[in-house]
């Protein structure tokens, strides 16, 4: 677990914020509940729009959206591209969830990331010409202790496209 937290620290980088409670960027807008700020840390991560490491147990919640050349690949290819770097992976399960009225791959794993065992649970929905993932990254052992908090981020996901970053 203490190997964890130094993984996820070096992975931070400058990143967007949020504008009166909506992650804005290229003329979309999406929003997601709030996290309990005494135990969510919000950082920023390189190549994720949204990002909080759990103060206790580093456990990441990250999320992020790509509109550009995305073509039309199919929930599982994406979901096989946001697993890229992990190794020794093993699909614990896979369901379909409507997520802000679309179909939505979510998919639970063990893995390893630089050696380390973690558990994990990715999201992956396409609307609006976007792909929209949303990842859970856990110390094996610890994956209930934020389990609850993807899921309300989950199920709080809102998206829109089409000149709505000026609203």
């Amino acid at each position: 677990m203490r190997r964890f937290l130094p993984t996820a620290l070096l992975l931070a980088a400058c990143g967007a914020g949020l504008r009166d409670g909506y992650f804005v960027k290229d003329g979309v807008r999406y929003k997601v509940a709030t996290l309990d700020a005494a135990v969510w840390q919000r950082v920023n991560f390189s190549d994720n729009d949204l990002a909080w490491v759990r103060k206790d147990t580093a456990q990441v919640l990250a999320m992020n959206c790509t509109c550009k050349d995305t073509g039309d690949p199919s929930l599982e290819v994406l979901t096989n591209h946001l697993l890229m770097g992990f190794t020794d992976k093993w699909l614990k399960d896979r369901a379909t969830k409507q997520v802000d009225g679309r179909d939505a791959m979510v998919s639970r794993y063990d893995a390893k990331l630089d050696g380390v065992e973690v558990e994990l649970e990715v999201a992956v929905l396409k609307k609006d010409d976007c792909v929209f993932d949303l990842s859970y990254i856990s110390p094996k052992g610890h994956f209930d202790d934020g389990e609850a908090d993807f899921d309300k981020l989950l199920g709080s996901f809102s998206a829109g496209t089409s000149g709505m970053a000026n609203r």
